[in-house]
Order: C-alpha cells, then sequence, then structure tokens
C-alpha cells in the first residue's frame, strides 16, 4: 500500500503548465459559464446546505441537500472526471 501512495506522488507534483487557468467552480454562478478543471489538478467542493425551490402552475417542489460532496479531477484540458455524494436529500 505504501509503495502505491509513493509511487502517486510525482503525478500530484508534477510541474504545472506555463499558462495557469483561473479555477473553475462545478456550480458557475449567475454570471459565470461552465468548464472543466485543469488537467493534473484536483477540487473538493462541499456544499453544507443547499435548498431550491421550483414553482409550476399548480405544484412547488422543494429540495434540500446537507453535505453534498464533489471531487473532481481534470485528466486533460477539455475532460474531467467527477465523484458526488449526498449525505441527506429530501
Amino acid at each position: 500500500m505504501r509503495a502505491l501512495l509513493f509511487l502517486m506522488i510525482p503525478a500530484f507534483a508534477a510541474p504545472v503548465a506555463a499558462q495557469q487557468r483561473d479555477f473553475c467552480p462545478g456550480r458557475p454562478g449567475l454570471g459565470t459559464s461552465p468548464c472543466t478543471i485543469a488537467a493534473g489538478r484536483i477540487a473538493v467542493e462541499l456544499g453544507i446546505v443547499d435548498w431550491t425551490l421550483d414553482r409550476e402552475v399548480g405544484a412547488r417542489s422543494d429540495t434540500l441537500l446537507l453535505g453534498d460532496l464533489l471531487l473532481r479531477t481534470g485528466l486533460t484540458e477539455r475532460f474531467e472526471v467527477q465523484i458526488g455524494w449526498t449525505a441527506f436529500g429530501r
């Protein structure tokens, strides 16, 4: 197990490309377009509490999420992998 961790260290310590990209959140704001995270980067995003209200004619939908976790890693400049987990959703 330690040998595997030792072999993974160079992947995270690799030199960063000369052109840095701005951080790209998985949950962009109203004025921000969606994008992918830079290759070789890892991001952990945590939503403590998230409440969404959706209203349509004659219907209302409330969504509550607690402990919403998202792990993202960039594989190439245009491709990323995401793993998400929600502790509680209603």
